[in-house]
C-alpha cells in the first residue's frame, strides 16, 4: 500500500518530485511495473529481498537503493513487513547540471543499486534523505527550492560513491542530455517498429557512437533496453486491463509471438501469465 507525502510539479503538471511511503506486509510480493522517474529508496524497517535485473540484494533497515528507468526489479521473498520511502524524480529536477544523475545508468563491472553503507559519501546520502523529510513535514517558504537543494546534493552525494570506480571514460558526460533525448524517443516510438540507426538519427549522432554512449548511460545494449521497456509495459497491460498476452505483446511493439515469450522469460525468469491482472 502506497501513501503519497509529498509532491513537486511543473507548470504544466508534470511531477518532477514525489515523495511517498509503502508497505508491504510477508505474504504480498510487489509486482513487477513500469515506471519512468529515477528513485531513492530507503527501508524504514523490515527485511526482504530486492529483485533487480538478475541480481538479488537483501534490504534491512537503513538500506538505501537507487534505482533508474531501465531497472527491472520487484520484491521477491519478504520475511518481516516492510516499510520504506521513495524519492522518485525526474532529471530535470537536479539543478543546474544533471551530469551527476549519470550515475544512475553507468554500468560498471562492480556497479550495485544497493549503496555501500561503509563509504564516506554514504552519511552524506542519508542526511539530504532525513533534510527532505523534515523540510516536507510541514508547510514553509520556499519549500519547494529547500526539497530540490537537498535532493541535487544527495544525487551529488550519490554519485561521489561510484566515482572511484573505473568506468568509460571515453564517454563524455556532456552528451546526457542527448542519452535522455534518446530515451524520450524510445518511449514515444514503443509501439512501433525501433531500431538504433533511426534512433541515433533522431539524437543526431552516429549510430557507432550512439550505440557505445547508449550502453555507457544505461547499462545495457539498445536492444535489451528497448527489450526491457516493452516487458514492462507487457506487465503493466496485464495487471491494469483486461487484454489477452499477445494483444498486450502487440501494443508494446513485440512484431512475433516467439521473440516475444524468450524475450518476456529472458528478463522476468516468469511467463507472462504469471503478471496477470488479479
Amino acid at each position: 500500500m502506497s501513501n503519497l507525502i509529498y509532491e513537486i510539479t511543473d507548470p504544466d503538471g508534470t511531477a518532477v518530485f514525489i515523495c511517498k511511503s509503502k508497505r508491504i506486509c510477508c505474504e504480498e510480493q510487489d509486482r513487477i511495473h513500469r515506471y519512468d522517474e529515477l528513485k531513492f529508496v530507503r527501508i524504514g524497517s523490515g527485511s526482504a529481498v530486492w529483485l533487480i535485473d538478475d541480481r538479488e540484494y537483501p534490504v534491512k533497515k537503513g538500506d538505501i537503493l537507487i534505482l533508474s528507468h531501465a531497472d527491472i526489479r520487484m520484491i521477491k521473498q519478504v520475511s518481516s513487513p516492510l516499510q520504506f520511502t521513495q524519492l522518485d524524480f525526474l532529471p530535470a529536477a537536479i539543478y543546474p547540471r544533471q551530469d551527476c544523475t549519470a550515475c544512475f545508468y553507468k554500468r560498471t563491472p562492480n556497479f550495485s543499486n544497493k549503496l555501500d553503507k561503509t563509504h564516506p559519501s554514504f552519511s552524506a546520502v542519508n542526511a539530504h534523505f532525513n533534510a527532505i523529510l523534515k523540510e516536507i513535514s510541514t508547510p514553509k517558504p520556499y519549500q519547494r527550492e529547500a526539497v530540490l537543494t537537498h535532493l541535487t546534493q544527495m544525487v551529488i552525494a550519490a554519485a561521489r560513491m561510484y566515482a572511484d570506480a573505473p568506468a568509460d571514460t571515453s564517454v563524455k558526460l556532456s552528451h546526457s542530455a542527448s542519452m535522455e533525448q534518446a530515451i524520450c524517443y524510445i518511449r514515444t516510438h514503443l509501439s512501433a517498429p525501433l531500431n538504433l540507426p533511426d534512433t541515433a538519427k533522431a539524437v543526431g549522432l552516429s549510430p557507432a557512437y550512439f550505440s557505445r554512449l547508449f550502453k555507457a548511460y544505461t547499462g545495457v545494449s539498445f536492444r535489451d533496453y528497448v527489450a526491457r521497456l516493452r516487458v514492462t509495459k507487457v506487465i503493466e497491460l496485464l495487471q491494469t486491463q483486461s487484454v489477452n498476452v499477445l494483444d498486450a505483446a502487440l501494443c508494446a511493439g513485440f512484431q512475433c509471438s516467439s521473440g516475444f515469450y524468450r524475450t518476456f522469460r529472458t528478463a522476468t525468469g516468469s511467463t507472462p501469465k504469471a503478471f496477470r491482472k488479479r
